[in-house]
């Protein structure tokens, strides 16, 4: 991804970000987070409310793992896996999800129930080349 257009959609305000990632988590195919050998990336707030940080390309996600995170890497979730695994266990363990953040901002942070609504509202307007991801929207909106 061209830099210029990294730090172009870096420094949109948080609500279009999450929008980007809503649109581009379908283009790619999935999202990215950052993990290590013991685990997923989870941050903490001053409530003690305990948030999976997700982005829509790898190249987001590497920007802030070498922001502080130098000793984890990216690793990307599929579509299928964020919504029938992580969107479910997160919900079960009372986690959030932080949608892109930066640096600057700590994104937007939504129920993983809101996120899963909304790639699947979003999902089941598209036109798919990729069948699996189809009958993935089919199976999830018909529950």
């Amino acid at each position: 991804m061209r830099s210029k257009k990294i730090e172009a959609i870096m420094r949109l305000p948080g609500h279009q970000r999450y929008a980007h990632t809503i649109k581009q988590a379908w283009d790619e195919g999935g999202v990215w987070s950052i993990r290590d050998d013991a685990g997923w990336l989870c941050v903490g707030d001053e409530h003690e409310n305990m948030y999976m940080p997700l982005w829509p390309h790898e190249s987001y996600a590497e920007l802030y793992r070498l922001d502080g995170w130098q000793d984890k890497h990216s690793e990307k979730i599929s579509m299928s896996e964020l919504l029938k695994k992580w969107c479910v266990e997160l919900k079960r363990d009372g986690y959030k999800v932080c949608v892109f953040p930066t640096s600057t901002d700590g994104g937007v942070a939504v129920c993983p129930e809101r996120l899963k609504k909304d790639l699947l509202e979003y999902g089941s307007e598209l036109a798919f080349d990729d069948i699996e991801l189809e009958e993935l929207v089919e199976e999830l909106t018909s529950i």
